[in-house]
């Protein structure tokens, strides 16, 4: 049986009965449906990485079928998507969406939706996501070895493969001491520096994450040698 739009938007309970040539009614069973609206993703099933400017911004959505495809909005209700996915490929499971500066520098939120095949579009999920600027270290991760009559080391640990350490002389311009970027699989490096003084004094550390901008600089105490 087929006819335009008879059964309620929302989904509900048909009951279906059955007509013998007696003519004699059977009783009626009952059959849930669903809503004419797809599920809205859940907030893990979607990643968000909000690159450096120039880069492109990336939001992923796993747990999807056949022929979904994804909306992105920055409100929460009315407003157009700013960007839509590819249907989800045969096979597939997840949409991957990547657009230039797709997202606010300082961090914010995007609203997600998923419309499947023959549905109309959920409702939007909200996630957060953070600034592009890199999280700067925290102080019990760096390590100042004042060394006498060899290289100072300033050693930074809690680091991932391919960020870029930089040790300055004071909080804000100053000078550039050393800078060194940490090896594959590693998750610490040390920056070797000529001379910090004899004297005790204070470095300046900073991070640069992947695809980040460099972060706000973490003052590290160091004694005399």
């Amino acid at each position: 049986m087929k006819k335009a739009d008879l059964l309620k938007a929302t989904g509900g309970t048909v009951y279906v009965s059955v007509k013998g040539v007696d003519g004699l009614e059977s009783s009626r069973t009952a059959v849930k449906y669903d809503t004419e609206v797809s599920a809205a993703p859940a907030a893990k099933t979607i990643t968000v990485e909000n690159n450096k400017t120039g880069a492109k911004d990336t939001i992923k959505v796993t747990d999807l079928t056949e022929g979904d495809i994804v909306k992105v909005y920055n409100v929460a209700k009315d407003g157009e998507a700013k960007t839509t996915s590819e249907a989800v490929a045969e096979g597939g499971k997840e949409a991957t969406i990547e657009v230039k500066d797709l997202l606010e520098s300082t961090g914010g939120t995007v609203y997600v939706t998923v419309t499947k095949p023959n549905k109309d579009e959920s409702s939007r999920t909200a996630v957060k996501y953070a600034t592009e600027v890199s999280e700067a270290l925290k102080a019990n991760n760096i390590v100042v070895l004042n060394n006498d009559g060899e290289d100072d080391i300033v050693r930074v640990t809690g680091l991932a493969t391919g960020d870029v350490v930089n040790v300055y002389d004071a909080l804000t311009e100053g000078e550039k001491l050393g800078a060194e970027t940490v090896g594959d699989k590693k998750t610490a490096v040390n920056v070797k520096i000529k001379q910090l003084g004899e004297q005790a004094g204070k470095v300046y550390v900073t991070v640069t994450k992947n695809n980040k901008l460099e972060s706000a600089r973490t003052a590290k105490d160091y004694i005399a040698e």
